[in-house]
């Protein structure tokens, strides 16, 4: 054997060995509160500003939908989420998530109806109600308050899961809704003509925007570098990004035990999980 020569090949392989390991990206995952492809978009300001903060590539994914969102992050497939604050608890109190910053101001939430609707009419049993995904936050405090302000149990009425905030109001414009909840935040996403056609039936109250949080696993180095990056990370007014831990998001614990129910139900098989978006 020529020894020299088998030296001087695993001296090159292990300094090709090193960047290999250095190379491997990042992987954000973002809830899929939009289109794929509107998502991965809309987030690539935040992708290119990791990117060069961290010195490291950076991948943004995401899921066909809000419920397998949360299962692929209790799973650990990502190293840092954007995701609704009754995950990103749910992730910190039982898979050890580390919760860093979270975007602020809270955003009002809002059940819509269509224009025509007379404003005597109020929520009843037999309604429907639609809304953009049944696993997030905001359908989740809406439920609670049909039940505080009009003993509406969600046996009572049905809950049209739209797939889109846009869906969810178009339900409404169509007939096959009474009922549409939004955000605030997420009236963007609606067609200017077809805001027109509704009016707000109620303020339901307000709900926190998404929250990052870092995966249990990843190196304290690198957590340290994510927080300090993400807190002077720009993002157009009035929002704004600020510190958090796992105090910020106690209020959301009352919407853990539903959270927890739903995201049980209907685990992805393994052909599913390739559902994922990258």
């Amino acid at each position: 054997m020529h020894l020299p020569l088998v030296a001087s090949l695993a001296a090159c392989l292990l300094m090709f060995a090193v960047p290999i390991r250095a190379a491997s990206p990042l992987v954000v995952g973002v809830l899929p509160y939009q289109g794929a492809r509107a998502l991965i978009a809309e987030h690539r300001d935040l992708s290119d500003y990791l990117r060069s903060a961290l010195n490291r590539p950076v991948q943004i994914v995401t899921a066909r939908n809000a419920q397998v969102f949360g299962q692929r992050l209790l799973a650990g497939d990502y190293d840092l989420a954007l995701a609704p604050a009754h995950f990103a608890r749910l992730a910190e109190r039982e898979a050890g998530w580390q919760v860093l910053a979270e975007h602020r101001p809270d955003t009002p939430l809002y059940l819509l109806t269509a224009a025509s609707t007379p404003a005597s009419r109020q929520p009843r049993a037999g309604d429907t109600v639609a809304v953009p995904d049944r696993a997030m936050l905001l359908t989740l405090a809406a439920q609670r308050w049909l039940d505080s302000h009009f003993a509406l149990d969600p046996r009572d009425y049905h809950l049209l899961d739209a797939g889109s905030h846009s869906a969810a109001l178009q339900a409404v414009l169509d007939g096959r809704a009474d009922y549409a909840v939004s955000a605030l935040a997420a009236m963007n996403l609606v067609r200017p003509g077809n805001i027109r056609r509704i009016r707000i039936a109620h303020e339901i109250g307000k709900v926190p925007l998404l929250v990052y949080i870092a995966r249990p696993t990843l190196p304290a180095a690198t957590v340290a570098r994510l927080r300090a990056a993400l807190l002077d990370f720009p993002v157009p007014a009035p929002l704004r990004v600020v510190a958090s831990d796992q105090h910020s998001l106690a209020a959301v614990d009352v919407y853990l035990p539903a959270t927890r129910q739903l995201l049980r139900d209907s685990l992805p098989t393994k052909s599913q999980e390739l559902a994922d978006v990258r």
